[in-house]
């Protein structure tokens, strides 16, 4: 008997393991179908959050039971059940926002920002093409690793998670650009991280092979 109610608990505690690292994916777009980069996701009632990226993807850690609250400037927010591990919401367009609707005058009243708002200095535009700049300057807040193939799959999601770092597309920036910022980010995770994200991370990100061969 003792010996089946040990065997109970422990399949209890796994599945308690097995919800607190449950990472739900999926696809945020607008009524048209286009994905929407950028949106919020916040896991109700915590301070988990994440963002879609180009392709309007994410991934965040949730229980089957919690709910995801979705929201983007322009768009009506949408809270969804977190049971299934692939979700697609669709957010609805918010018009009563169009600048093209004529607004009567309201009486004018400081109000706390809602939103913090960040300007883009004479210095920040100067060193914009800098990758030792940029990534000195922006790297706390979200490290990036260029990929020459912007395709993300699952394993691509939990690494980001994993080691909290944003794959990024290569867009108008160059390799020579590319290269010296990635090499920088490999160094960031090699002093935090020793070797274990070398065998996880995308083989095609740029300069990568180069840095193992020296490091």
């Amino acid at each position: 008997m003792k010996n089946l109610k040990l065997f109970f608990i422990l399949i209890l505690l796994s599945q308690l393991s097995f919800a607190q690292n449950r990472v739900v994916y999926g696809v945020v777009s607008d009524s048209t179908g286009l994905p929407i980069p950028g949106a919020n996701i916040l896991v109700e009632g915590t301070k988990t959050n994440a963002q879609t990226d180009w392709d309007g993807c994410f991934s965040i850690k949730a229980d089957s039971d919690q709910f995801l609250v979705f929201t983007n400037l322009g768009f009506f927010f949408q809270k969804i059940i977190a049971s299934k591990n692939d979700i697609k919401v669709i957010l609805q367009i918010d018009h009563s926002h169009d600048y093209d609707c004529i607004i009567p005058p309201l009486p004018i009243k400081k109000v706390k920002p809602r939103f913090a708002i960040t300007t883009i200095s004479a210095k920040d535009l100067k060193n914009a093409n800098n990758p030792k700049y940029n990534f000195k300057n922006y790297y706390n807040s979200n490290p990036s690793i260029f990929v020459s193939d912007y395709t993300l799959k699952k394993a691509d999601y939990e690494f980001q998670i994993k080691y909290k770092i944003i794959y990024s597309p290569i867009q108008d920036r160059n390799i020579e650009y590319a290269t010296t910022y990635n090499k920088l980010t490999f160094k960031y995770l090699k002093k935090k991280y020793k070797k274990t994200w070398q065998s996880e991370i995308r083989r095609d990100a740029i300069g990568l092979n180069e840095f193992l061969k020296k490091n």
